[in-house]
C-alpha cells in the first residue's frame, strides 16, 4: 500500500490542510481551517457547513460577509484535486487569503522516521511544486517516488518548500502559525531537503470589492519514477481544469446509476398530506446505494488483508443490485478454503498481480459467514450454478 498523505493519528496535526484568512482591524488576520481539521477559531463567529455529494466533499465557511468554499475529491486519474473560492458578499472592500499545506509522505509505509524526513525533497516551480521521497529496500534497491502539485490562481502568491517556514518555527503548529496570523511567509524558500521537513505551503492574497472573488485550484499527481514525473511537468493547468474534472465525475456517476436495472423506484400513495416527493426519496435512496456499493468494494480500506467475515458481509450488502460482481467474488473467496475445509481468517481481497496473501490462523466463526453469503446470493438470483 502506498501512502501519499499519512493518516493523522489522534492528537497529531494534519498533513493536508487548507485555510482561509480575513484581515482584521488590527492589521493581522483572523484565520481558520476550511475543513475543520486543526481548527484555529478561538472565539471567531464562523458559520460552518459541509456538503457530501456523490462525487466530492464541499466545505463552506461564512465569516464577516465572506464565503469561503473548498471542494475536494479524486478525479478519474486518481489525482487529488482541490478548488478554493472566496466570495465577498458584503458592501465593503475585504482583504482575504487562501492557504494550502501539503506535507506528503510518498512511501509504502504509513509512518515517518528521521530518514524519511532527511531525504524527502520539495522543489518549487512556476506553477506549483515537485515532491520526492526515496525508500531504501537494500543497499542496491531503492524506490524513487514523486508527487507533483499543480496550482492555478488569480491572486498574489507566496510559497515555500518547508514546514518550518510555514508554521513559523521548528516546534510550531498549524493552529498557531505566525505566517497564517500575519498573512506573510517568512521566506520563500525554493528547495528544501535534509535540514527541515520538506513540505509545500502557500498564501494567496487578494483585496475583494463587493461581489468579487478569489480562486485557487490544486491538483496532486503521483509517479513512481523520474520518467513518469517528466511526462507531467510541462502539462498546462488552468482554473477550468478542476471544474472539467468534476463535470466528468458527475456524468460518470449518473451514467453508472442510470443503467442500473435493479435500482429502487418507490412510490407513496394514500397520504392526505404527502410528507415528501417520490423523486426526492428515490434520489436519496440511490445515493445511499452508491455509498454502500463503494464500501462493499472496500475502496476505502488501506489494509493488506480483510477478514473472511468482513468480505462476506460486504458482498451480502450488494447482492440486490450487483449480483454479477458478487458471484465473481464468491468463487474467489471459496477458492481460498483449505483442504481441511477450514476457511482462512483473512485474505487479500484485491490483488492486481494475481498473488494472494493469506492468514491461515484458525479462527472460530469465519466459515459460517460464507454459508450466509452463498445462501443469500442464491435466494436473490436463483443461480444454483455457483455451487458447481
Amino acid at each position: 500500500n502506498f501512502f501519499v498523505i499519512p493518516q493523522a493519528l489522534e492528537g497529531k496535526e494534519p498533513y493536508l490542510a487548507y485555510f482561509g484568512g480575513y484581515k482584521n482591524k488590527k492589521g493581522q488576520y483572523d484565520y481558520f481551517s476550511l475543513t475543520g481539521v486543526s481548527d484555529t477559531e478561538l472565539g471567531l463567529d464562523i458559520e460552518k457547513y459541509t456538503v457530501f455529494t456523490p462525487t466530492s466533499a464541499i466545505y463552506l465557511r461564512v465569516y464577516n460577509n465572506v464565503i469561503y468554499a473548498l471542494e475536494i475529491t479524486l478525479n478519474q486519474n486518481k489525482e487529488a484535486i482541490a478548488s478554493i473560492t472566496i466570495i465577498n458578499t458584503g458592501r465593503k472592500e475585504k482583504e482575504v487569503y487562501s492557504s494550502s499545506f501539503y506535507n506528503c509522505l510518498l512511501t509504502h509505509g504509513n509512518y515517518e522516521s528521521e530518514e524519511t524526513k532527511w531525504f524527502r525533497r520539495c522543489t518549487l516551480n512556476k506553477d506549483g511544486a515537485e515532491l520526492y521521497s526515496v525508500e531504501d529496500l537494500s543497499r542496491e534497491i531503492h524506490l524513487h517516488n514523486y508527487g507533483l502539485i499543480k496550482r492555478s490562481h488569480d491572486g498574489e502568491l507566496k510559497a515555500t518548500s518547508t514546514r518550518m517556514l510555514y508554521v513559523g518555527d521548528k516546534n510550531g503548529q498549524l493552529s498557531t502559525s505566525r505566517c497564517l496570523k500575519n498573512g506573510e511567509l517568512l521566506e520563500e524558500k525554493p528547495v528544501s531537503q535534509f535540514i527541515d521537513s520538506a513540505a509545500y505551503g502557500d498564501i494567496i492574497k487578494k483585496t475583494l470589492k463587493p461581489g468579487e472573488s478569489l480562486h485557487a485550484n490544486y491538483r496532486l499527481s503521483i509517479a513512481y519514477n523520474e520518467e513518469g514525473i517528466l511526462s507531467k511537468r510541462d502539462v498546462k493547468y488552468s482554473l477550468e481544469d478542476n471544474e472539467n474534472d468534476l463535470i466528468s465525475l458527475r456524468k460518470e456517476y449518473d451514467r453508472d446509476f442510470a443503467k442500473n436495472k435493479n435500482k429502487l423506484n418507490l412510490k407513496f400513495k394514500g397520504f392526505e398530506n404527502k410528507p415528501f416527493e417520490d423523486e426526492l426519496f428515490n434520489n436519496f435512496i440511490n445515493k445511499v446505494m452508491g455509498q454502500v456499493d463503494y464500501c462493499s468494494k472496500t475502496k476505502n480500506s488501506s489494509l493488506m488483508m480483510l477478514g473472511i467475515r468482513d468480505i462476506a458481509q460486504m458482498l451480502e450488502a450488494m447482492v440486490m443490485w450487483n449480483p454479477k460482481y458478487v458471484r465473481e467474488k464468491i468463487v474467489y473467496v471459496l477458492n481460498t478454503i483449505g483442504i481441511s475445509g477450514r476457511s482462512a481468517r483473512q485474505i487479500s481481497f484485491f490483488n492486481e498481480q494475481g498473488e494472494m496473501l493469506c492468514d491461515d490462523r484458525e479462527f472460530i466463526d469465519q466459515g459460517q459467514w460464507l454459508i450466509s453469503l452463498v445462501h443469500k446470493y442464491i435466494c436473490f438470483t436463483n443461480d444454483i450454478s455457483v455451487l458447481k
